[in-house]
């Protein structure tokens, strides 16, 4: 984890902007976005698979709007008292106290922290569930499970391991692979897996097995109903 200044603060946005690969998510209640940062995040959105965009209902300028809808691939979701301000890509998030507007990044004392999913992997996932539950408060039906990936190895074994830190289920104690066997149990009643997928004595799955992110979410939140969280 760093902590950012003003200056620091809005190099390492820029430097995030360029750096995303497959995604950005953008939190900012106010946007007024300075003409030598619009190419950057334009090239950011050619380039991306997904471009997330929350900001405050009714304070979205019309000429920000007009050209953020130029974008066919950037989702724009308006949240009632949005206060937070976040910045994130597939490898790096800032939480900070700068919107992305040009008069607090020129004129503002601005904080701000960084970090990364190589050294805080859990608070990653942590804040994307605290996003997650921000959109679903206004947009219950929003999917947010494509930009749910950071980090996330989106496999039976990666399942496995991102449960069971967090969570005790039935099993534990029969077998020595007895909470993953319990798990593939419940997995493969949700979703249909093709016969190179299980071991060769079908007690369960493979951990190499891949899953879209949509499935593993859904089996994620079927398998969590099975279990009982960790004190």
């Amino acid at each position: 984890m760093e902590i950012l200044d003003t200056t620091a603060l809005s190099h390492e946005i820029e430097k995030l902007i360029k750096g995303s690969e497959d995604l950005i998510i953008i939190i900012s209640p106010y946007l007024k976005i300075n003409n030598r940062l619009r190419p950057k995040l334009a090239a950011c959105f050619s380039r991306n698979n997904k471009n997330l965009i929350l900001y405050r209902e009714d304070q979205l300028l019309k000429d920000e709007k007009k050209w953020l809808d130029g974008f066919t691939n950037v989702k724009l979701i308006p949240i009632k008292h949005l206060h937070a301000k976040c910045y994130l890509n597939e490898k790096t998030a800032l939480i900070a106290t700068m919107n992305l507007y040009e008069y607090s990044q020129i004129n503002n004392h601005e904080i701000g922290i960084k970090i990364s999913v190589d050294n805080d992997k859990e608070e990653m996932n942590e804040l994307l569930e605290i996003i997650n539950t921000m959109i679903k408060t206004d947009h219950p039906t929003f999917d947010f499970s494509s930009f749910h990936s950071i980090g996330i190895e989106y496999t039976m074994g990666g399942l496995y391991g991102d449960l069971i830190k967090e969570y005790e289920f039935p099993g534990k104690s029969q077998r020595v692979d007895g909470t993953y066997e319990y798990m593939c149990q419940i997995a493969t009643k949700y979703h249909k897996f093709d016969k190179p997928a299980f071991k060769l004595d079908n007690s369960a799955l493979k951990r190499i097995t891949p899953i879209d992110s949509k499935t593993y979410w859904k089996l994620r939140n079927e398998i969590i109903k099975k279990g009982q969280r960790k004190h």
